[in-house]
């Protein structure tokens, strides 16, 4: 996946992911995907959830900007991927996971 910036075993970061990508995730036998981008974003795939789960993925869509940043939001982003079935893809600016881990 071109886009991806880190992997382990059940995670992987990657940018805003195109249709071609998103085959290749279910493909490569991702479970998940976690959408943090925002979503006036204008290259977010049109339908990406429907996209997302025809595929056989579970689409979870969580539309943030960094400067928003909390911790109510932090609680529910890792809740959210500690819950999520494995591998799961998180799709995010580089911004924005920079913020989350520090």
């Amino acid at each position: 996946m071109g886009a991806q910036s880190f992997s382990d075993d059940d995670l992987a970061i990657a940018g805003q992911i195109t249709l071609d990508q998103l085959q290749q995730i279910a493909d490569d036998d991702y479970k998940s995907v976690l959408n943090l981008h925002w979503q006036h974003k204008k290259s977010l795939l049109v339908n990406e959830k429907e996209k997302t789960e025809f595929l056989g993925l579970r689409y979870v869509n969580f539309p943030i900007k960094a400067k928003h940043i909390n911790h109510q939001a932090m609680l529910w982003i890792l809740k959210t991927i500690t819950e999520l079935p494995k591998q799961t893809l998180i799709s995010s600016k580089t911004k924005l996971i920079t913020q989350i881990s520090t």
